[in-house]
Formats: C-alpha cells, sequence, structure tokens
C-alpha cells in the first residue's frame, strides 16, 4: 500500500538527508535511505511496509534528529466463524446438522490530533515565551521558546469531548510592548491580547475552554515584544535649533546553534497524483494592501494594513523576495520602504505577510506568512 509522508523544516533548518524506519522491524532497518529534504517537505511517496503503523524519519546528515509519524491506519473488520457438526447414524439413514455462529469485531476510531506550536514574529526581541497546556485538568505541555530558539511544536492525541486549556505567560523585563496571539485552524480562535506597555510579563489564558472536537485540530501560539520607532527633538531658545534623531538599532552578530528542529508530520494513504504545472515568464501587478505603520527591525505582525498598493511578482498567489511593490496599478510609481518592515496582503486570496520592502519598493528576505 502507498503512503504519502510529509513534514515541515524550518526556515533555518539544515535537516537532512533521511532513512525511513518503521515499527514492523523494530526500527532495526531503514526501508529507504537517503531522501531529500525536499522531497519529504513536498509530500514523499513510498510503499509502506507490511504491518507498519509508525514510520520513524531520520535526518543522517550534519544533523541527527528523528520523529515518529503514526499513519492514518483505516478502521478494520474482523470476522470469525466457527461450526459444529452432529452426525447420527441409524440402520436406515444418516442424519447431519450444522450449526455457526460469526462474531464481527470493528476498531474503534482512535483519539483526535491535536497539533500545538508555539512560535514568535519576533525573534530577536523576545525573553521567553512559556506555553502550559492541560488536557481535563491534566498538564501534557510544558513548553518555552527565547532567542535562538524560537520554535516549538508538538502533537497530543486527545479523544473527543475532552477539555482543553493553555496560558501563554509572554515574559521580558521592563516596560515592553507585549502581544499574544491563538489561532486554530487558520482563523483566530480569540482577540489578539496586546498590552503596551506592559512590566516585566503578558498571561494570555485561551479566553474559553477548548472542547476537543471529532477531527484534528491545529494550534498555533505566537508571542511577540515590538520595539517602536522613537523620535526625540530638543530645542534651544537662544539658536532656534531644532534637532530630530531617530533610533536605529545597532548592528548586531550572533552565533546559533545549527536548527535541526523537524515540526509538522502526517503519514497517509494515497494514490500516486497527476500533477500539471503552468509557469509565467511575465510578472503579473495584483492589488493589494500594506500597512502605513512599520517596524524598522524585526518583521510585525500586528500592524495594520490601512493602505492600497500594486504587486508585481513571479509567482501567482504568493509574495517572494525579489517580488515589487508600487504606489499604482500601472506599476509605474514604485513604493518607498526605505529598508522597513511592513505588513502586506495579497488580495487575490488574502494572504497577509510580513516582509522587509527597500526604498525601490523591492521584497527583501526574509518573507513571513502572518496566520
Amino acid at each position: 500500500m502507498l503512503i504519502q509522508i510529509t513534514i515541515t523544516i524550518p526556515p533555518s533548518g539544515i535537516a537532512g538527508p533521511f532513512d525511513l524506519f518503521s515499527d514492523a522491524d523494530g526500527y532495526v532497518s531503514p526501508f529507504e535511505t537517503q531522501v531529500p529534504a525536499t522531497e519529504l517537505e513536498s509530500g514523499y511517496v513510498v510503499e509502506l511496509p507490511l504491518g507498519a503503523t509508525i514510520i520513524r524519519v531520520c535526518s543522517v546528515g550534519d544533523c541527527e534528529n528523528c520523529i515518529d509519524i503514526p499513519t492514518n491506519c483505516p478502521t478494520t473488520t474482523t470476522t470469525s466463524s466457527s461450526s459444529t457438526t452432529t452426525t447420527s447414524t441409524s440402520s436406515t439413514s444418516t442424519t447431519t446438522s450444522t450449526s455457526s455462529t460469526t462474531t464481527t469485531t470493528t476498531t474503534e476510531a482512535p483519539p483526535y490530533k491535536f497539533n500545538w506550536r508555539l512560535q514568535t514574529q519576533t525573534p530577536s526581541t523576545i525573553g521567553t515565551v512559556n506555553l502550559e497546556i492541560t488536557v481535563d485538568g491534566i498538564s501534557v505541555v510544558d513548553s518555552t521558546i527565547s532567542v535562538g530558539n524560537t520554535l516549538q511544536s508538538g502533537q497530543l492525541l486527545i479523544q473527543a469531548g475532552a477539555i482543553v486549556q493553555a496560558t501563554m505567560t509572554n515574559e521580558k523585563v521592563g516596560s515592553w510592548h507585549f502581544g499574544n496571539k491563538i489561532v486554530k485552524n487558520g482563523n483566530l480562535y480569540q482577540p489578539n491580547d496586546i498590552c503596551n506597555p506592559c512590566v516585566d510579563e503578558l498571561i494570555t489564558p485561551l479566553f474559553q475552554s477548548y472542547v476537543m472536537e471529532p477531527f484534528a485540530q491545529d494550534f498555533i501560539f505566537d508571542g511577540v515584544i515590538i520595539i517602536p520607532t522613537t523620535t526625540t527633538t530638543t530645542s534651544s531658545s537662544s539658536t532656534s535649533t531644532t534637532t530630530s534623531t531617530t533610533t536605529i538599532p545597532p548592528t548586531t552578530t550572533t552565533t546559533t546553534t545549527c536548527d535541526c528542529s523537524l515540526n509538522g508530520l502526517s503519514a497517509v494513504f494515497v494514490v500516486p497524483p497527476t500533477t500539471t504545472t503552468t509557469t509565467s515568464s511575465n510578472p503579473s501587478v495584483d492589488p493589494g494592501g500594506i500597512s502605513s505603520q512599520t517596524n524598522p527591525s524585526a518583521a510585525d505582525c500586528f500592524l495594520a494594513i490601512d493602505s492600497i498598493c500594486y504587486i508585481q511578482h513571479q509567482s501567482v498567489g504568493t509574495i517572494n523576495v525579489g517580488d515589487r511593490i508600487f504606489n499604482n496599478p500601472g506599476a509605474t510609481s514604485p513604493f518607498s520602504g526605505n529598508g522597513n518592515y511592513y505588513k502586506i496582503r495579497l488580495n487575490s486570496n488574502s494572504t497577509e505577510y510580513s516582509a522587509k520592502v527597500d526604498s525601490n519598493g523591492y521584497v527583501l528576505s526574509p518573507v513571513s506568512i502572518c496566520f
């Protein structure tokens, strides 16, 4: 039987290539070796070993890391039968009677997947962001991110009807612009919790406990600390001189540990698809929106989109590095971004991004999707 295995590697990750193992032989021998990371990220189709219910994906390059992926084995029905035969004999005839019993057992549906991810849109400015999750009052997740370790994720298996509660604690000593956001299946679960200023921490629970539904759920918990642009003006009455100073964050060189983490995962039974890809050599210009407010130092998905723009891009439906922002639909007046971060929306599919834009309107790295 064919199965499609998909994993997610963070943008900074260097995991791969990968060997694939299964529980069919106790993870002793790989059934696939040296699978490139790009193929697993796009969905790698392979023959599932007989009897396997868990696939172990192991990075065997510079990173040595493994992740277990349960297969979505279908509900099975087992039927057994037994028979009893009785024979009686007389001098004139022989009679045979047979009775049979049939027993049918149906495998119950497994608990449902609760996928969680703790992240930040301001990786260089956070202190620590902690996430605690309880199920029916029992603590099952206690995870923390910080500078240099800005993504944690996992999967819980929860029965339908269980009560899930979660609490985010965003901490940094001092007075800061804190923001906590919780997203369920791509939509806000509750209004963003923003405090400006708050001292030392912002604690955000689920405003209403979540009752587990009978299908898989994806929750994203996003904590940020925004450093505002500050302007200081001084004047002298004797000389009538005014000086304006804009604070610019200093350039910092940081050495971090290689990111070997593996995040989202799935293994589903598939029929290999037939794919048709169409590309265009001419960039298209599509309407969009952009924030008038900026963040000079970090991606900021909390900015408000309040202006119209036009986006010239090579890949339809996405915004990437090298795309260009214009003020007019004829694409003759480039948007001047001055190297700051803006929040940008592509109207064709309502996807929102946070990206740096230069003075000629070109989108610079990095580009982040806003959830």
